[in-house]
Parts: C-alpha cells; sequence; structure tokens
C-alpha cells in the first residue's frame, strides 16, 4: 500500500511544480520575443528590397535570374543571342524589370480571362 508523502517530500513537489511553472513562463515570453523579433527583421528586409526596386528599375544578371527563377548560364545565353532584352554598360550586364515582364508576356499563351469571367464559366 502507497504510502503518503511526508510534508517535506509534499514541500519538494510543490516548489518543483511552482519552478516548473515558472520556468514554463519564462520560455513563453522568451518565445514570444524571438518571435517579434523575426517579424520585426523580416518587415525590416522587405522594406529594404521595396526600397531598392523605387531605386532603380535596373537589375544585374543576379537579381534577374532570381527575379526570373533561372540559373544565370540561361541568361547569359539568351543575351548572347541576343534573345531577351538587356543592356551592357562598361562589360556589365543589365536588365529592366519593366522590359523582362513584356518579354515574357510575349510568350503567354492561351486566352487570357478576368478572374469574374473564368469564374461563371
Amino acid at each position: 500500500m502507497p504510502r503518503a508523502p511526508s510534508e517535506p517530500e509534499h514541500h519538494n513537489v510543490s516548489n518543483e511544480r511552482g519552478e516548473l511553472a515558472a520556468l514554463t513562463a519564462l520560455l513563453q515570453q522568451l518565445v514570444e520575443q524571438i518571435a517579434q523579433r523575426v517579424v520585426s527583421e523580416l518587415a525590416e528586409l522587405e522594406g529594404d528590397s521595396r526600397t531598392a526596386d523605387a531605386r532603380s528599375p535596373w537589375m544585374s544578371i543576379e537579381a534577374a535570374a532570381s527575379y526570373l527563377d533561372w540559373p544565370k548560364q540561361r541568361l547569359y545565353k539568351l543575351t548572347a543571342s541576343g534573345a531577351i532584352p538587356h543592356h551592357k554598360h562598361e562589360r556589365r550586364l543589365l536588365f529592366r524589370r519593366d522590359e523582362l515582364d513584356r518579354w515574357l508576356a510575349s510568350f503567354a499563351q492561351g486566352e487570357r480571362r478576368s478572374l469574374s469571367r473564368s469564374r461563371s464559366i
């Protein structure tokens, strides 16, 4: 038959539970602070990229490759053949986002419908 805990044993269990609850509360606060910091850092990074976009319409080969989600080598081949709009300045390849968008749009296939019209069909 199990025996009832003595007063010191009961006190230790209560004390451990209290410490555990305090530790849990501290961990929750820490997680909340980390989450707020991550949100803040991401907002800063997004702001930086929007600011960079607003400053200049020009993109490097790296930025254009990232924008198109293509390997740089593909862009090099397309520029060498004159197949993609680009500019050269001091041996540096530059791309304009608006020109790339128009160029890509020229390859659109199929009929383009507005969302409201395609939903009713």
